[in-house]
C-alpha cells in the first residue's frame, strides 16, 4: 500500500466522533482553551482560577489530581507565558516545579499555547514509545516528535497532532471503534503502510536499546521478529568466531595480490577444529547454526529454522560466557 494512503490530519476530523463513541473521556479542550489562550497574549496570567477550571472539567479527575497550589506559588510564573516560546525548557521546568506532575503541566501548556504545545497522555506516549530518563526530557522529546508529524502532514498546531494521534490511539485500542467502517478504514490504511508515525515509534524503540550488542538485540526482538532476531545473533556469533581465529593466530582473511579474501565461516570452523581449540559439539551447533543463518538472511527460512532462532541465541549466549569473547 503507498506510504501517502494514511494521513494522519485527516483524523483530526474524527476527534469528536471518536470521543463520543468511547464516552467522552477527554477534557473539554475547546472550552479550556478559550480560558487560557489570553495567559500567552499577557492579558491575563495563570491563576488558581485556570487551574480551577482545569480540575473541575470531570474528565482531568479520571487521568490526574491537581495538587494544592497556592496564588504565592503562581507569582513565580508572572510574565513567564507571554509569547511562550516553542519547547521553552526554562518554563516547563519552572511549571514543574510547582505542579510536579509532567501531564498536568503538559496540560496548562497545551491551553495557553496550542500552536506549539500539546497534552502528555499515556495512550499517544506508548503509541510513539518516547524517550526520555527525566518527565522533562521525555516531554521535551515529545514535542519534538509532534513538531516533525506537524510538518510532515502540514498542521498548523502541535495540539492538533496530538488530538490527531490520540484518535489513532482509540481507533487501535477500541474494538468497537474498529469496527465501525469508516473507522476501520483508517485502522486499515494505518496498519498496512510505513508512514511518519510508525518510524517515530520505531526510532524511538530502536534508539533505547542502540548501544546494546547485537546478541541483546537479538534477545529483545525474539517474540516480535525471530527471523531478525536469528540474523542478529548469527552477527554476534561471527564476531566470537573471528575472535577466537585472532587469539589462536589464525587469520580470517588470505591475501591475493592487492585483495583480501575472507575466509567463509566453514574455512573458520576447520582451522578451529585442527588446532583442537573449540570443543568438536561447539563446531557442529556453530556449523547447524551458519547454516540457518543464510537461511535467514535470503529469507530462505521454514517454520522449523524459525523455531530453532531460540535454541540460537542461547547457544551464542553460552558460547559468549565459555570462551569469554570480548564485545
Amino acid at each position: 500500500m503507498d506510504n501517502e494512503t494514511f494521513n494522519l490530519k485527516e483524523l483530526l476530523n474524527y476527534f469528536d466522533n471518536s470521543r463520543k463513541n468511547i464516552d467522552g473521556i477527554i477534557l473539554d479542550v475547546y472550552e479550556l482553551e478559550k480560558e487560557f489562550t489570553p495567559i500567552k497574549k499577557g492579558k491575563e496570567e495563570l491563576s488558581k482560577r485556570h487551574l480551577e477550571l482545569l480540575s473541575k472539567d470531570w474528565n482531568f479527575s479520571n487521568w490526574w489530581i491537581m495538587p494544592e497550589i497556592t496564588e504565592e506559588d503562581l507569582i513565580k510564573l508572572k510574565g513567564k507565558f507571554i509569547d511562550l516560546d516553542s519547547q521553552c525548557k526554562e518554563v516547563i521546568e519552572d511549571l514543574f516545579d510547582i505542579i510536579k506532575n509532567i501531564e498536568i503541566v503538559s496540560c496548562i501548556l497545551r491551553f495557553i499555547d496550542p500552536e506549539n504545545y500539546a497534552i502528555l497522555s499515556s495512550p499517544v506516549e506508548n503509541l510513539l514509545n518516547i524517550r526520555g530518563i527525566s518527565p522533562i526530557d521525555k516531554y521535551l522529546f515529545y514535542l519534538r516528535d509532534l513538531t516533525e508529524l506537524k510538518i510532515k502532514y502540514d498542521f498548523d498546531q502541535i495540539a492538533k497532532v496530538d488530538m490527531s494521534l490520540w484518535t489513532l490511539t482509540n481507533i487501535i485500542n477500541h474494538e468497537n471503534l474498529r469496527h465501525q467502517p469508516e473507522f476501520n478504514s483508517i485502522y486499515e490504511k494505518y496498519s498496512q503502510s510505513t508512514n511518519p508515525v510508525k518510524k517515530i515509534m520505531t526510532r524511538n524503540s530502536l534508539l533505547k536499546i542502540k548501544d546494546e550488542t547485537p546478541l541483546y538485540k537479538a534477545d529483545l526482538l525474539l517474540e516480535s521478529d525471530p527471523r531478525l532476531a536469528g540474523i542478529l545473533a548469527s552477527i554476534e556469533m561471527e564476531v566470537i568466531v573471528d575472535n577466537f581465529c585472532n587469539k589462536n593466530n589464525i587469520k580470517i582473511f588470505v591475501r591475493k595480490g592487492f585483495r583480501k579474501r575472507w575466509l567463509s565461516m566453514s574455512d573458520k570452523l576447520d582451522k578451529l577444529k585442527f588446532k583442537k581449540v573449540i570443543k568438536k559439539d561447539d563446531i557442529e551447533d556453530i556449523e547447524h547454526w551458519w547454516d540457518i543463518r543464510c537461511k535467514l538472511v535470503h529469507g530462505n527460512e521454514t517454520k522449523k529454522e524459525i523455531a530453532e532462532v531460540p535454541t540460537i541465541i542461547n547457544g551464542v549466549m553460552k558460547l559468549k560466557s565459555e570462551y569469554n569473547s570480548e564485545n
